[in-house]
């Protein structure tokens, strides 16, 4: 007995059966052929078509990198003008400090002085007959 693609066959198969039986088996391997063909066919295809939408998306995340990149160093430019502007306006609120300390002290030191001379001539005032 000869077994062929889980098929039990005797061994006196008249020739005709066992051709009839051969070319079943040819016709169902060519089918399988044609529709593995078919089927490497659509893969090959959709593979391309996988490897343009991979070229695709590529190109437009570098060019998204890129975008971002020169947004970053205007973004970091701008952020190193704003600092040097706030460093300048804490040197500016120093110095009116320091003027205004000394305007103070100036205004402070006016007004004892003129309540002084104000006191000697009311002094003098008095003491004039």
């Amino acid at each position: 007995m000869l077994v062929l693609s889980a098929q039990v066959v005797p061994l006196e198969e008249p020739i005709d059966v066992r051709c009839l039986r051969l070319e079943t088996a040819c016709s169902s391997d060519r089918q399988q052929l044609e529709d593995s063909k078919a089927r490497c066919t659509t893969l090959e295809k959709e593979l391309e078509l996988l490897k343009e939408e991979n070229s695709s998306l590529r190109q437009e995340l570098s060019k998204s990198k890129h975008d971002t990149d020169h947004e970053k160093e205007g973004l970091l430019k701008e952020l190193e003008t704003e600092k040097y502007k706030m460093e300048e306006l804490k040197q500016d609120i120093r110095l009116f400090r320091q003027a205004f300390s000394q305007r103070q002290g100036h205004l402070t030191s006016l007004y004892t002085k003129s309540k002084a001379i104000v006191e000697n001539c009311k002094a003098s005032r008095v003491a004039l007959p």
